[in-house]
C-alpha cells in the first residue's frame, strides 16, 4: 500500500554533487561517461556535465507533487550562457540541496531573468 506522505529521512543524493566539474554524482559516472562515450562528438544528446549543473528537479522534495525535470537542453555554446552565471549555479546547487531562503520557501530559479 502507498502511503501519501512524502518520504521521510531519504538522503539526498545531491550533497555529493561535485564542486567541480564533472557535475555528476560519482555513482553515475561510469554510466554518463559509457552513455556520452557510444554518441558521435557534437550530438545533441550528449549529457553536458563538463558545462553544466544537472537540472533534476525545481522546489520541495517535501512537496506533495513531485515534477521531474528533463535534460535542460543544449542548443549551442551561447545557449548555457545563463547558465554559466555564479548566481544561477548558486542558486541551482542550493535547490538541488533543499536549503531554504532566509524569507521561507527554497531557491527560487528564473532562467528568464538572469
Amino acid at each position: 500500500m502507498r502511503s501519501s506522505q512524502p518520504a521521510k529521512n531519504t538522503a539526498n543524493p545531491w550533497i555529493n554533487l561535485p564542486e567541480a566539474k564533472p557535475f555528476v554524482l560519482p555513482e553515475d559516472l561510469k554510466a554518463v561517461e559509457d552513455f556520452n562515450g557510444n554518441l558521435r562528438d557534437e550530438s545533441v544528446f550528449a549529457l553536458r556535465v563538463e558545462k553544466i549543473l544537472p537540472e533534476a528537479f525545481i522546489g520541495s522534495a517535501d512537496a506533495t507533487v513531485l515534477l521531474l525535470s528533463n535534460n535542460p537542453g543544449y542548443k549551442n555554446e551561447d545557449s548555457l550562457d545563463k547558465r554559466y552565471d555564479p548566481g544561477f549555479m548558486r542558486k541551482l546547487r542550493a535547490n538541488l540541496l533543499h536549503m531554504p531562503l532566509p524569507t521561507g520557501g527554497i531557491a527560487p530559479i528564473r532562467t528568464n531573468r538572469l
